[in-house]
């Protein structure tokens, strides 16, 4: 399995945080807003292209959030206290 990791601060010259591989190489560029029901964050690929929308649809300590790919609601994603990764994939 492919291991990520997310950076906990968005990079402040470009306003997206990285998502970047065990190499430390840039895989995922993460940029939105969250807190509020219906704001959204985008998953882009390193050409800028949208891969996944996630809306927020709860609000909350934990909240959820719907995801699109392609026009399509594919799921939902919800955090745990209990969570310590989380496994995502795109048909």
């Amino acid at each position: 399995m492919r291991q990520l990791r997310l950076t906990q601060v968005t990079h402040a010259a470009t306003g997206m945080s990285l998502v970047t591989d065990a190499t430390g190489a840039i895989a995922y560029y993460i940029t939105g807003e969250m807190g509020q029901k219906g704001n959204t964050l985008k998953i882009l690929n390193q050409s800028a292209t949208v891969l996944a929308v996630l809306e927020q649809a709860s609000l909350g300590f934990l909240p959820r959030f719907t995801m699109t790919v392609n026009g399509q609601q594919v799921g939902s994603i919800g955090l745990s206290l209990q969570l310590h990764e989380i496994s995502f994939g795109v048909v």
